[in-house]
């Protein structure tokens, strides 16, 4: 049985006051996005759901994640979820990231958009860390909302950065980001985003310390196996935890509508990204995180299989 993490209702967007660049995101009404039938995609939606005041961190604990859980005190514009007891998602003001626990340390999956670096720390903060805590950064492609904060989160205490080859010119600032090739399922989505500056914000160059490939092997969730899935970028990365049957699937998969995972969007090629949703269809997963939209706690395998294979080819612009 699917069971997608259950989700408080958006409050609609709030003004993003962290950053030179957060200010250039334009505040935008979440109505509007739900319109489009992608409440759940992280740059048009409720993922802003932080109006001026608090949100609730709430941890997700019930049958399907073996009873962890429990309510946590407000943090402000961010809002913690515990996935499973090593794995917790962080919502942010604009955006998400995911956090893995081993022992008193943390690997940070993906850094948010420019500006992110204080939710980040204060979210590992209030796991009882120090920021000193995260070990190793692993952006899963070179977009602005996906390796936005990375310089800044590797500045405090000098987490190695991780990215794939094929995409750590972009995150270094030494290429620009080929653009998508968009369909008309992308086109409102497209025309939201850009309304509120997100393709437009500059993105601090950042070190990418270790270049992957597929296969690679990382060091925590006693074994973290890295995933070339090229299609929305050239090197997008998925990273799968064979033991806990976890999967970071980056954008190559998201979540729609409530209860709908699809193939991301704004992609390259969208032949190659549905081999590449193929190959993760294929893995055996309980847990699968996308890049936007709510997590499937349990049951992911089943749903992201149906998923790829009831994909329709999207219509081109």
């Amino acid at each position: 049985m699917v069971a997608p993490l259950a989700m408080p209702p958006s409050a609609g967007w709030s003004p993003m006051q962290n950053s030179s660049c957060r200010s250039k995101l334009l505040v935008q009404s979440a109505t509007a996005v739900g319109d489009f039938g992608f409440s759940s995609l992280a740059l048009v939606s409720a993922q802003a759901r932080a109006s001026a005041g608090s949100v609730p961190r709430s941890y997700a604990g019930s049958e399907t994640n073996g009873g962890f859980g429990g309510t946590l005190p407000s943090l402000g514009h961010v809002e913690i979820v515990g996935l499973r007891p090593r794995l917790h998602l962080v919502r942010m003001e604009f955006g998400q990231v995911y956090l893995w626990r081993d022992a008193d340390t943390l690997t940070l999956i993906d850094t948010g958009v420019p500006g992110s670096g204080p939710e980040i720390a204060e979210a590992v903060r209030s796991l009882g860390l120090s920021p000193s805590a995260i070990r190793r950064i692993v952006v899963t492609h070179g977009h602005e909302d996906h390796s936005g904060s990375a310089a800044e989160v590797r500045s405090w205490h000098g987490a190695p950065v991780h990215a794939h080859e094929a995409d750590a010119a972009v995150i270094r600032g030494e290429a620009r980001r080929r653009e998508p090739v968009l369909t008309e399922f992308d086109r409102p989505i497209w025309e939201q985003v850009s309304s509120l500056g997100v393709t437009t914000v500059d993105v601090p160059p950042a070190p990418v310390d270790v270049e992957l490939q597929d296969g690679d092997e990382l060091d925590f969730g006693d074994g973290a196996r890295v995933l070339s899935v090229p299609g929305h970028t050239l090197g997008s990365i998925a990273v799968y935890l064979p033991k806990h049957r976890v999967l970071f699937t980056g954008d190559t998969v998201a979540a729609g509508q409530p209860g709908e995972i699809i193939l991301g969007v704004f992609n390259l090629d969208e032949g190659v990204m549905l081999d590449s949703f193929h190959r993760l269809a294929a893995l055996d997963m309980e847990t699968a995180c996308f890049g936007h939209g709510d997590p499937v706690v349990t049951g992911a395998g089943t749903a992201v299989r149906h998923a790829a294979a009831t994909h329709q080819k999207r219509q081109p612009i």
